[in-house]
């Protein structure tokens, strides 16, 4: 089996190790068949993210398309992680509960990655 990350790999350990008991084959189809789901649910976030326009090739061209969607020129708290880098996410997320007024936050794709995007603004 191809992983595509870790989360794909624990996924796939999971639902096998939940499957004791039944035959093997059996266990290897019900890990594939929720790998196959968590991949057709990624690709549809994908593709939606494509289609709004929130998708570019690197942070900063991603942070410009923010900064033009906020219009503030009291912008600060700037913040950005990939959806699957957890140690970036807990710093995203305090990043984010430390901001005030208004906030800005979505998802969008960085070279073909999700990520999070976000900022305070109007002070």
């Amino acid at each position: 089996m191809e992983y595509r990350s870790d989360a794909e790999r624990k996924l796939f350990d999971d639902v096998f190790n939940r499957g004791k008991g039944l035959p093997l084959a059996e266990r290897l189809q019900l890990a594939a068949a929720a790998m196959e789901s968590r991949r057709t649910r990624e690709v549809n976030r994908e593709f939606h993210l494509t289609l709004r326009g929130q998708a570019f090739g690197t942070r900063e061209e991603a942070e410009a398309w923010m900064f033009a969607e906020v219009d503030d020129s009291a912008i600060d708290n700037v913040r950005f992680a990939f959806v699957d880098d957890r140690e970036a996410m807990l710093q995203y997320e305090e990043h984010q509960r430390q901001g005030c007024c208004g906030f800005f936050d979505t998802e969008v794709l960085v070279d073909g990655k999700p990520a999070m995007i976000g900022c305070n603004f109007g002070h």
